[in-house]
């Protein structure tokens, strides 16, 4: 998810820094999401963040800031979800995992978030940048165990709507049709090394 900031007088409250110690709190499969590029649909993941420094200001003071990416199904080593992947862990994907990642492993595991602005419409946006490794001496984040935001729960209840209606109709597995590249995520249990959080 965005972190919104505008320039109108509910200016949400910034964290204190660009770089977060966070963890990941969820993950949630996003059935499937048009792809005008590609003239087709691809299955999509959401990854959801809390992290240490809590809100100070309005409604949601003592609330962790809770952020979330999304990403394509893929671990296509161009793929924006092993980048994350990788950079978290701070190895590379072996050949093993590359053929079925358990993506639920990442739930509950600390990292430092490096956050990023971007300006669209008049608008500037925090984002995830990227997803780093937890930082030595930094203390581990607890989740909180709120639930995602409703807005989150509605688009994912309409990326699966949509693939339940794409399968209805063409009679098959839609998953990675419209993009040959792209490497299941199944259950397959990745062996970590000593140091590797998944």
């Amino acid at each position: 998810m965005p972190y919104v900031i505008t320039s109108k007088e509910t200016d949400r409250e910034r964290p204190s820094s660009m770089l977060l110690n966070a963890v990941c709190t969820g993950f949630l499969p996003m059935g499937l999401e048009e792809n005008f590029n590609k003239n087709g649909y691809v299955r999509k993941l959401v990854l959801t963040f809390e992290t240490e420094e809590k809100m100070k200001e309005g409604e949601y003071a003592g609330k962790p800031f809770f952020f979330s990416q999304k990403y394509t199904e893929s671990l296509h080593e161009k793929s924006n979800l092993r980048r994350d992947l990788e950079s978290w862990r701070g190895k590379s994907l072996s050949e093993v995992e590359v053929a079925g990642f358990d993506i639920e492993k990442v739930v509950g595991v600390p990292c430092t978030l490096a956050l990023v602005e971007n300006t669209k419409g008049g608008n500037t946006y925090l984002n995830i940048g990227n997803i780093l490794s937890i930082q030595s001496g930094a203390r581990v984040v607890q989740a909180s165990g709120a639930k995602p935001p409703d807005w989150l729960l509605e688009q994912q209840a309409k990326g699966m709507a949509l693939l339940q209606e794409r399968e209805a109709v063409t009679g098959q597995n839609v998953a990675g049709e419209e993009d040959q590249t792209q490497k299941p995520l199944g259950n397959l249990n990745p062996q970590t090394d000593r140091g590797c959080p998944f």
